[in-house]
């Protein structure tokens, strides 16, 4: 694939794509990705590369100090590994790296230049960033905005929590920093070996990252802004995420930093055939720059709803569900299609499920893990079918026998609902203990299922 070809891939939007991004917008189904290449604003009015800006000056230390010239002084994660392996030490270079991204925040906090990027990224009713950048300027914008942004990281050494909780809101935005922060150095991933064993990690699922937060990657829409998808690790890490399973349209827009030679980075995601053939068909790169792109976004969003006090579908003003309970589903992997099915349906019908429990049953501490998700829903469904007996014990086993301790705690409100998904199905004697009746899924219908949940769901608000 040449790049004459690369460039008939990316495209103009069009009304359509307009309409996509508005409609999932308020239905506060899109998600922010943010990167490293998107340009902030200078006072003078100009535009910085900060990513860039850092890694020249950690070259131009290696220079002065150890006489060391580095041929691409462009790449952070080069540089970067070079500085430590120089120095010696990693606190030489998480010094100079908090002290840089410090100085950025300090003059933010100053009276930040106007960015009409941020400001407009700011003002559309996201409610979760993922952020690969370690400065301060997309929570800064926020703020400013009136919004309360709601901080939290991926530390890829470990000591991770198992659930968010609160996924964030309009007026509180979940801001998700993928590669660490600042405020704890020891999470950041700076280097290239930090940058493999952080999609280690992830692969791994030691430490896993938050389930309910992988759970939001399933059907979501998403908005790539400058995340440097010319780079392989990007493009991996948002592989390991799942972020190509969405069946949503998602759009990405790309800017090459500006000392970067102005072929390679083209070049390399021409030459990515997964990336474009198979991975991503429903990713529409936009041949636009971030600020117009933007700017025009928050102007038909604007007229569209000119309320400042929008909420999307289905949400309250503090961004809960509106009579939308959330359910843990358990099942087999041999009944994964089925699940993902249910899944399907039960959304149609009202009900938020959580169905990926791979970033749970990776984890060491998985009872801990599993205790915290079942804390985070309303009710726990699980899928008796010929795939799963008593004599063989499985994970469904241990999380029936862990919801089956949160059951005694809803008093006469139904928690646990057993659903028979084919003629074969078993019984589980856990369940027959308590005496917890199974309904058939294939006579009753899902619809009866989510209604019977909507009710419980009643109950339990009224408490």
């Amino acid at each position: 694939m040449s790049i004459s070809s690369m460039q008939t891939m990316k495209s103009t939007i069009i009304e359509r794509d307009w309409k996509v991004l508005l409609d999932n917008l308020e239905r506060g189904n899109c998600v922010a990705l943010v990167g490293p290449d998107l340009f902030t604003g200078r006072a003078d009015g100009g535009r910085r590369h900060l990513v860039t800006e850092l890694s020249h000056r950690l070259a131009e230390m290696l220079e002065s100090e150890e006489g060391v010239r580095v041929d691409d002084p462009d790449n952070l994660p080069l540089v970067a590994q070079i500085f430590e392996d120089r120095k010696r030490n990693r606190s030489d270079l998480v010094s100079e790296v908090t002290s840089f991204y410090g100085d950025v925040g300090i003059e933010l906090a100053s009276g930040p230049p106007k960015d009409a990027t941020f400001e407009n990224l700011a003002a559309l009713p996201f409610q979760l960033f993922v952020t690969m950048r370690h400065d301060p300027t997309l929570q800064r914008y926020l703020a400013a905005r009136g919004k309360e942004p709601i901080e939290k990281s991926y530390d890829f050494h470990g000591g991770q929590q198992r659930t968010i909780g609160n996924l964030g809101t309009v007026d509180q935005p979940l801001v998700y920093q993928l590669l660490g922060e600042t405020a704890n150095p020891g999470s950041l991933a700076l280097t290239e070996s930090d940058l493999l064993d952080l999609l280690e990690a992830i692969i791994s699922g030691d430490p896993a990252l938050p389930a309910d937060l992988r759970n939001q990657f399933k059907e979501k829409s998403f908005l790539f802004l400058g995340c440097g998808l010319h780079k392989y690790y990007l493009r991996v890490l948002l592989h390991v995420l799942g972020l190509s399973k969405s069946g949503q349209r998602s759009f990405a827009l790309e800017t090459t930093a500006p000392t970067e030679n102005q072929e390679s980075s083209p070049r390399s995601l021409a030459e990515s055939v997964w990336f474009y053939q198979v991975g991503y068909r429903t990713l529409k790169f936009l041949d636009l720059e971030e600020e117009k792109f933007l700017g025009d976004l928050r102007n038909l969003w604007e007229e569209k709803h000119p309320d400042a006090d929008f909420r999307p579908t289905g949400t309250t003003e503090r961004g809960e569900s509106a009579d939308r309970p959330k359910a843990f589903v358990s099942y087999v992997k041999e009944d994964k299609e089925f699940a993902e099915q249910l899944v399907s349906e039960l959304e149609g019908n009202g009900i938020e499920a959580w169905i990926d429990v791979q970033g749970l049953r990776r984890g060491d501490n998985w009872e801990r893990a599993l205790q915290d998700a079942i804390k985070e829903v309303d009710f726990f469904i699980v899928l008796l079918s010929k795939h799963i007996r008593d004599g063989v014990i499985s994970y469904v086993h241990r999380e029936v026998d862990e919801a089956l301790k949160w059951q005694s705690m809803r008093g006469a409100v139904k928690f646990i609902y057993p659903v028979q998904i084919d003629e074969e199905a078993g019984r589980l004697d856990a369940l027959d203990r308590e005496n917890i009746q199974a309904s058939d899924l294939k006579k009753e219908g899902v619809v009866d299922l989510a209604k019977d949940i909507k009710r419980e769901f009643g109950k339990l608000q009224r408490r």
